[in-house]
């Protein structure tokens, strides 16, 4: 054993089954480091508690307290504890965790928000995921004690909506609270002054209302990147004012504060109701616990998070390339659920992991992306030639011209007919009489002359050189009874 800081170089094996790779973080209360289980090969983090605090019973007891909570709590938002004990080698106690990538809300805070918040949005999902950890820890009479930006871990995950699932940490001085026995739940002024609640500076009951005044600051502080406190306004906190504000003075609505801080856009006033109550002073008068808070939470945010950045489009259009015909996939939207700690997800931000492409008229569709499958239509509508409307219009309007043109043959005037309207006349033209036609003069009969009496007279007719066929004719012979 020994007093000073303790390092562990890489390669050291603690507990006979940890190989060390290297340190993680150090804190005031230990040191995490990254290690490789020489039975399952799985890395894990292992925190290992400063040597200073070994003596100390009350902080052993502490140690090993969040091995037993962590492990206890069914969230998938709680950090999850595999192993605790003590190294034999070293004598110090040690807890063996699940290694987290990504960074604390504090970090990612301090990274996007520049100074100021972080979007509605996001912080509806935080503290939707804080309020789900913080209602199964308190159906098991946990009360965390030290909730504020720094424990709560975001670790990354593609099928998330915002792309991070939330951890909650450090359950080194959460109080397991005994119903039967209420003096028993008794508190010490132990945790981080900035997110106490009044009754952590007093010896008086601790409820699982102590963490809804945390959650209430720490919703606060992600929404303007500000402290509620004055206290806290300057480079260094103010204990004194702190303190006077915390017992003594108005606790002014979030929206009033952060008007004072040069923030005013940045906190709903919707919102000042559901703050009023996390803030109260009297624990009876808060909310009750992590469920309780965070469906009143959803029943505020989760109407005013109705976007479409949020939420699923329908209908979606999908088009083949030179099919000529539209396939559209008309989706019908699930029923929204009630609010509450474990049903506000659907309502603000839907899921945004990859299923299955959708398939319409035996073509692939479009992945969407949904809490549950809602049902799918398959409908193929075929879009409407142009000619099959323009066509019928042009027949019936050929119809009414040529019909139009018939009317004006039978009422065109008869030739001839035609009168030149006086001026200003308005009367119908007045027909004119055609002149007459003088009638076709009467020939006069034709009188024949009488002829004498033709005498006959033998006619010879020459034979020589003609052919002696019966019926035969000359040429130039004619039926002529005059012979020409």
């Amino acid at each position: 054993m020994t007093s000073g800081p303790y390092q562990l170089e890489p390669g050291s094996l603690v507990a006979g089954r940890y190989r060390v790779e290297r340190k993680l973080a150090q804190g005031g209360m230990g040191a995490i480091y990254v290690v490789m289980h020489e039975g399952t090969a799985r890395r894990m983090a292992l925190k290992l508690m400063h040597p200073r605090y070994v003596a100390d019973a009350k902080s052993r007891e502490r140690f090993a307290q969040e091995a037993r909570l962590g492990a206890i709590i069914a969230s998938e938002h709680v950090v999850e504890v595999f192993d605790a004990g003590v190294d034999d080698e070293r004598g110090i106690p040690y807890l063996a965790m699940e290694l987290l990538e990504g960074e604390t809300v504090a970090a990612r805070l301090s990274r996007v928000g520049r100074g100021r918040g972080l979007s509605l949005a996001e912080v509806y999902e935080v503290l939707r995921q804080l309020c789900s950890a913080l209602a199964a820890a308190h159906a098991r009479n946990i009360v965390h004690r030290d909730l504020k930006p720094e424990n709560l871990y975001l670790v990354p995950k593609a099928d998330a909506p915002f792309g991070f699932t939330l951890k909650v940490l450090d359950f080194g001085i959460a109080k397991l609270l005994d119903p039967s026995r209420a003096a028993q739940n008794v508190t010490t002024a132990i945790g981080t002054p900035l997110w106490m609640a009044p009754e952590q500076n007093t010896t008086a009951e601790l409820t699982p209302a102590t963490d809804v005044w945390a959650v209430g600051l720490i919703a606060f502080r992600l929404l303007t990147g500000r402290f509620y406190w004055r206290g806290a306004s300057g480079r260094e906190l103010d204990m004194a004012m702190l303190l006077a504000e915390l017992e003594r003075e108005r606790l002014p609505p979030a929206s009033e504060r952060a008007r004072e801080l040069g923030v005013a856009d940045d906190v709903p006033a919707a919102l000042d109701p559901w703050f009023a109550r996390c803030i109260a002073r009297d624990p009876a008068a808060r909310y009750a616990g992590g469920g309780e808070v965070g469906s009143a939470l959803a029943a505020i945010l989760g109407p005013m998070l109705q976007r479409p950045s949020l939420v699923p489009r329908s209908p979606l259009a999908e088009t083949q390339p030179g099919a000529g015909v539209a396939r559209t996939q008309a989706i019908s939207q699930s029923p929204s659920p009630p609010h509450g700690a474990h049903a506000t997800q659907d309502v603000a931000h839907p899921p945004q992991g990859p299923l299955p492409p959708i398939t319409v008229s035996g073509q692939p569709g479009v992945p969407t992306h949904y809490s549950a499958p809602p049902p799918v239509v398959d409908r193929t509508v075929a879009r409407p030639r142009w000619w099959m409307a323009v066509v019928p219009a042009l027949v019936v309007l050929g119809g009414l011209v040529t019909l139009a043109a018939w009317q004006g043959v039978f009422d065109e005037e008869p030739r001839g007919r035609h009168t030149e309207p006086g001026p200003g006349s308005v009367s119908a033209p007045v027909p004119v009489a055609a002149p007459p036609v003088p009638a076709a003069p009467v020939p006069a009969p034709i009188t024949v002359p009488s002829m004498p009496a033709a005498v006959p007279m033998p006619v010879q007719v020459p034979t020589v050189g003609l052919p002696d066929v019966p019926g035969a004719r000359w040429p130039g012979w004619k039926d002529d009874p005059d012979g020409g």
